[in-house]
């Protein structure tokens, strides 16, 4: 009995159906907790997006995160480490003992995902509070090992787990000012950026324990299917398939991030984007599954319909991502109706009624 819902659109007196931790996993207001304006400043100071917020209109929906607060708040504290270290050059080669806690966090995310329902993936990891490289690095992380281990991939989820979490690890090295200029970088400053999958593998590659797999990974997540990416412009069969499908995910999970240079694309524009991209930035089977696997609008999401109705996604369909069963609690004109009416857009009735995705211009 919850839905996900926009810290704008959260008012003082709701309940809050889950509790809110902060960037150390910290509890900070627990669940059952009636909203006040002083919790909702705090909220929004410290990065607050969206809470859940109890809901007796939807007692039949169970919103479960793909892991939990403790996996959530230890692989933020060993990537924040990962990072500084790395910036301030602490890392030459050999994570060291670092690989032990970096490995044991992998397994923590696999056995989250292994408790999972249902095959469809919400693809928002909620970070609130953290430096953007360590939450973009988690996001990509849960995502891609999400997506592997429902596929051919799935023997190698480990291995692309490391990789992604090791992913980003270059660009420690990158300037901060560049990495959060809001302004297009200049050639020089992209040469720099483009320098980020070598000098990751440079920091790992004489850790005894890291596979060929896992080394591929941070070497080519930025190599593209038409040969226009980096650092080798490599075309399709020149890359590895593990790291095509962190590329994908990898551009997905920074499109859905707000940055100093642009807005947070909504969740299925993202999607809209990597689509578009399929054959000639990204691998058109990978991009083929990926789409149908991840939930552009996951249950407790709050939607507007085409018709100006307002509701909640009660259940999301395999193979049916973008037409799912919403409960809807308003009328056309967004008025609240005080009572609700569930609208599959599976069904040809409602065929002609889309969700109005906020994030399209």
């Amino acid at each position: 009995m919850m839905r996900r819902t926009p810290l704008a659109e959260v008012r003082a007196g709701m309940r809050l159906a889950r509790p809110v931790y902060n960037q150390q996993g910290t509890l900070v207001i627990p669940v059952g907790t009636e909203v006040s304006e002083g919790h909702l400043r705090r909220l929004a100071e410290t990065g607050f997006k969206e809470v859940f917020i109890d809901d007796p209109s939807v007692p039949d929906v169970a919103v479960q995160e793909a892991i939990s607060e403790t996996t959530k708040a230890a692989a933020l504290e060993v990537l924040a480490e990962l990072f500084n270290k790395a910036e301030a050059g602490q890392i030459k080669g050999d994570l060291g003992t670092l690989y032990d806690r970096v490995s044991q966090v992998v397994k923590d995310i696999q056995d989250d995902l292994g408790s999972q329902r249902g095959k469809l993936i919400d693809p928002r990891i909620e970070v609130n509070g953290h430096d953007y490289l360590a939450a973009h690095t988690l996001a990509v992380t849960v995502l891609t090992m999400a997506v592997a281990r429902l596929g051919s991939f799935a023997p190698k989820v480990f291995d692309l787990g490391l990789g992604a979490m090791l992913h980003d690890l270059g660009m420690a090295l990158v300037p901060r000012e560049l990495r959060a200029k809001p302004e297009p970088l200049s050639s020089p400053e992209r040469l720099i950026v483009h320098r980020h999958p070598q000098d990751g593998l440079k920091l790992v590659e004489q850790t005894p324990a890291l596979s060929a797999f896992t080394k591929v990974i941070i070497l080519q997540h930025h190599e593209r299917a038409g040969g226009s990416g980096y650092p080798r412009a490599l075309k399709d069969k020149d890359i590895y398939p593990l790291a095509k499908l962190t590329a994908i995910i990898d551009v997905y999970s920074a499109l859905l991030a707000q940055r100093p240079f642009r807005e947070a694309y909504s969740p299925q524009r993202a999607m809209d984007y990597i689509v578009s991209g399929a054959g000639f930035d990204f691998d058109f089977e990978m991009t083929h599954e990926f789409s149908l696997r991840v939930a552009p609008y996951p249950v407790g999401t709050i939607v507007t319909l085409s018709t100006g109705e307002r509701g909640v996604v009660l259940s999301v369909k395999d193979g049916l991502v973008t037409r799912p069963v919403v409960r809807v609690f308003t009328d056309r004109a967004g008025k609240t109706t005080g009572g609700f009416a569930d609208v599959n857009l599976s069904q040809p009735e409602h065929q002609t009624t889309m969700i109005a995705d906020p994030g399209q211009s």
